[in-house]
């Protein structure tokens, strides 16, 4: 599937997961090849759970977080069916399934990154 960004062209490369609103792709944008995840949420489920609010401040606050530790909203736009989200393609895999079994040192650095963040996001009130 070809996704048509507000100056780019990204190409579908697999379904990375979904959610009640739609679903996370990677693509590849097609100049530069640099992947992203792309979260693809449906006009069609906003409209019947009247969640446009919902999103509007889930775009709003993602997009004004800036921490190594939160992944990156790069680029956010809307066609006649769809709101689509660029964000941090994270390849190692996330917490729910890793790639790779946790030990302890990935527990403490977890743990670490964790309270990093709480501590950022209670600063801004997220």
């Amino acid at each position: 599937m070809i996704i048509s960004g507000p100056s780019q062209l990204y190409q579908s490369i697999k379904l990375l997961g979904s959610g009640s609103f739609g679903s996370v792709y990677l693509v590849k944008e097609l100049n530069t090849k640099q992947e992203y995840a792309c979260k693809i949420i449906s006009k069609l489920h906003i409209s019947k759970y009247d969640a446009l609010q919902l999103i509007q401040n889930e775009i709003r606050i993602h997009a004004s977080c800036n921490h190594q530790n939160i992944v990156k909203l790069y680029s956010y736009w809307e066609d006649c069916t769809n709101i689509y989200i660029l964000l941090e393609y994270c390849s190692k895999g996330h917490l729910v399934d890793p790639k790779t079994p946790f030990n302890d040192d990935d527990v403490f650095q977890w743990s670490q990154l964790f309270a990093s963040k709480q501590h950022y996001s209670s600063r801004f009130e997220i």
